[in-house]
């Protein structure tokens, strides 16, 4: 959509197909727009538009994105590491807004009904419960997928040491904090091991 509204609508179109009942698309960066840019995408499409916000534990998220730009970066002939990605990424604005999840979840609740909203963990998306949850916001019946298949997945790296991932962490103390708070008992166990 920041190229161009008519380009979005295309994207849609041309991916959805008459026997498809539920179309979707997931990236990061939804979650930096604001109430005013969600209701826009709610009115312009012209499709009944739900949408589901993953919340996946800050710092990890951004370990992730990490090793994808340095996966990409390599397939482009650059060689980009990872842990200075990660090293530099508690001072990189366009990391730490899509990891603001207070306001995520304030717009997104503000632009959207409440019952066209579904807010989860990443941690938690592929149990049965989850599933079944998405299923029925959808509208769709039980979902069946396999668990292995993930085209994202890249070669593992060894994390970054303990002391690297708590100072990164600390700079999300605010939205660990929001997080607890406002979604308690959901919070999936792993949030609480931070390092």
């Amino acid at each position: 959509m920041d190229c161009d509204e008519q380009y979005y609508l295309a994207f849609f179109r041309s991916r959805l197909k008459p026997h498809h009942r539920v179309l979707g698309e997931i990236s990061p960066s939804y979650s930096i727009l604001s109430a005013d840019e969600f209701r826009y995408i709610r009115d312009f499409l012209p499709f009944h538009t739900k949408a589901v916000f993953l919340m996946r534990d800050p710092v990890e998220r951004i370990w992730s994105q990490c090793r994808m730009q340095a996966r990409k970066a390599a397939r482009r002939g650059r060689a980009l590491s990872a842990h200075e990605l990660f090293h530099k990424s508690a001072g990189r604005q366009k990391i730490i807004a899509r990891t603001d999840y207070d306001s995520a979840v304030r717009n997104l609740l503000a632009a959207f009904p409440r019952e066209d909203v579904l807010i989860g963990f990443y941690e938690t998306l592929f149990s049965d419960d989850e599933v079944d949850r998405l299923a029925q916001f959808v509208g769709l019946e039980r979902l069946a997928f396999d668990l292995n298949a993930n085209p994202n997945k890249g070669a593992e790296l060894e994390r970054p040491d303990k002391a690297e991932w708590d100072r990164v962490a600390s700079g999300f103390a605010t939205i660990y904090d929001f997080v607890f708070e406002a979604f308690g008992d959901q919070v999936p166990e792993s949030w609480r091991r931070r390092s």
